[in-house]
């Protein structure tokens, strides 16, 4: 974006997100089950498994043997534990929200 159409460009988008977010709490019925899935898929991915994967590339060529080996088992440990996370979390989310319609 050019310098003089920068300013409006970040005002429209700030605007723009603002309108959305208000716009899909007033059209979700259930805005708690909503937040639940999208913590579910989201957190866990940028909490647990980026991070993982972030310090595993970062010390990708600096580790001696022995430190790359615990932490690729650690940065593993943690990756598996986040996408569990992101799972089961996802499967729960999507129950609460089918049995949510099913009702109605």
């Amino acid at each position: 974006v050019s310098d003089r159409m920068y300013y409006p460009v970040e005002y429209a988008t700030r605007i723009g997100l603002n309108v959305f977010t208000l716009g899909l709490a007033a059209t979700v019925p259930w805005l708690d089950l909503l937040v639940s899935l999208l913590g579910a898929v989201k957190m866990s991915t940028l909490s647990l498994m980026a991070p993982a994967l972030i310090d595993s590339t970062a010390h990708w060529n600096s580790d001696t043997k022995a430190i790359w080996i615990i932490r690729s088992i650690k940065n593993t440990i943690v990756f598996i534990i986040g996408f569990l996370g992101c799972v089961i979390g996802t499967y729960i989310s999507l129950n609460e929200i089918i049995k949510n319609f099913q009702e109605e």
